[in-house]
């Protein structure tokens, strides 16, 4: 049986770059655990992957740095969202994310507000 799922165009231009940037650094998109998955808030389809070079790092801490690109933008575990925008492209994001990756950094948006929320 074919899957007809496909990646929104947003999300699709965001992976393309970002998996010639790796491939451009020798490092191979499997080893980043990419995995098809769809929204159960409207259907959408998406696509999650590691921050981290996975045979370097434990499962837990390969689940702690990934990402979620939908159509919308970038999802994080801890549900910040940094939005695809006319000033925040795919293929801008992809090259932030690139550079958190390839120099091993994992990007963890925090809200300030959000954060200030919870302590009080």
């Amino acid at each position: 049986m074919k899957d007809d799922r496909q990646l929104p165009p947003n999300a699709q231009v965001f992976i393309d770059h970002l998996v010639l940037g790796l491939d451009q650094f020798g490092l191979e998109w499997a080893d980043f655990l990419p995995h098809t998955c769809i929204s159960d808030k409207d259907g959408s389809v998406g696509l999650l992957f590691s921050q981290v070079h996975t045979p370097n790092h434990s499962p837990n801490y390969s689940a702690k740095h990934s990402i979620v690109v939908s159509k919308d933008g970038l999802e994080f575990p801890n549900q910040n969202i940094i939005p695809f925008t006319n000033e925040q492209s795919p293929t801008k994001l992809a090259l932030l994310v690139l550079g958190a990756m390839v120099q091993q950094e994992p990007l963890d948006p925090q809200c300030p507000i959000c954060n200030s929320e919870v302590k009080t």
